[in-house]
């Protein structure tokens, strides 16, 4: 019963959205790319990007959201400035931009390319009262050449990456492996930037790192760090018992104490899986999700045609007896009223 209330609830969500785009209609809104215009920006190790948005729109702070999709191009902490408080009747208080206003994100490559596809997200409002979902735009940048592949201070003392950042690796029981590093003093690696990857041979869960130090990073903001030692355990299943050698494929990301960032690194280990009695066929991390969008298809098309008909007809009769309908009122009346003299009861039912 709880699924049916859930997604009673989505599909009221949908009547104000409709009403507020019909009034859009009506009072001739700008669309989202033409409300909230922006260029872009690179020098060597920054992006900026310019906001012009129109007279009676207006963006929120915290909606934004930025990402490379490149891969060996890595953003940091965008700086966003402070904006305008606003009492808001979706998100509460919240900062607004209006005007022209300015971001900057420092960047940096792992490897030389000139070109950074960049991917903007942002969520805004009319004043009328209209509020766009969130925007997605992508642009492709174009970067000047000749920019360090590291970042921060220089510094000839700096060590290898596979010298300051040591990786090892176990086997522990039939259905982990247990990945470490040492790291040298003055060195530390980022919590989140961790990923693992292996062959067909197994298929890897979620890993389990323990919670790092915190620390402020003048290129990602607040986040998690580890000196000296950190283990990561990675859960896998295996499709056979047989003994069987597998390698794991790491990419981590650190820094120098004060000093230089590395890009990010790719280290690989070759380990030896043991014969095992007892395999899983499927990771406890990796069960299939099923949406309620594909659980409501599988109704669609497993059930009996009454009962998908009875069911579409309970939830629209449902939705009748809501608040949410009353801004389509005033615009279905002005849709009845506007055919005219001769509109009887039955067409205005109809």
């Amino acid at each position: 019963m709880h699924y049916w209330y859930s997604l009673a609830a989505k599909l009221l969500l949908l009547i104000p959205s409709l009403a507020g785009f019909a009034v859009a209609e009506a009072q001739d809104v700008l669309p989202p790319e033409e409300a909230f215009p922006y260029t872009i920006e690179a020098s060597s190790d920054q992006l900026l990007l310019k906001f012009e948005v129109q007279d009676g729109y207006y963006l929120y702070r915290e909606r934004f959201d930025f990402a490379s999709q490149t891969a060996a191009v890595t953003l940091g902490a965008a700086v966003l400035p402070s904006g305008e408080i606003h009492e808001d009747e979706f998100f509460g208080v919240v900062e607004t931009y209006r005007g022209q206003f300015e971001v900057s994100i420092p960047y940096w490559r792992s490897t030389e390319t000139d070109e950074l596809d960049f991917q903007l997200t942002a969520q805004g409002c009319a004043d009328i009262g209209l509020c766009y979902p969130p925007q997605r735009w992508t642009s492709n940048v174009s970067l000047p050449k000749g920019s360090s592949l590291f970042f921060g201070t220089s510094d000839s003392g700096l060590l290898p990456a596979d010298e300051a950042f040591v990786l090892d690796g176990r086997v522990d029981g039939a259905n982990q492996i247990t990945l470490s590093w040492r790291i040298e003093p003055g060195y530390y690696l980022y919590s989140e930037k961790f990923a693992f990857n292996t062959g067909s041979e197994i298929q890897l869960g979620a890993a389990r790192i323990p919670a790092g130090e915190p620390h402020y990073d003048e290129y990602f903001g607040d986040v998690e760090v580890f000196y000296n030692y950190v283990e990561a355990e990675l859960p896998f299943s295996r499709a056979s018992p047989d003994a069987i050698e597998v390698v794991i494929d790491a990419t981590l990301q650190g820094c120098k104490v004060d000093s230089v960032c590395y890009p990010v690194i790719a280290q690989s280990i070759v380990l030896d899986l043991p014969a095992s009695g007892t395999f899983a066929a499927a990771v406890d991390d990796t069960v299939l999700f099923v949406s309620e969008q594909d659980r409501l298809a599988m109704l669609v098309l497993n059930s009996s045609w009454w009962l998908v008909l009875g069911t579409f007809y309970g939830l629209g009769l449902l939705l009748a007896f809501t608040p949410c309908v009353l801004p389509m009122v005033p615009i279905l009346s002005g849709i009845i009223a506007g055919q005219g003299d001769n509109v009887t009861a039955g067409r205005g039912f109809a």
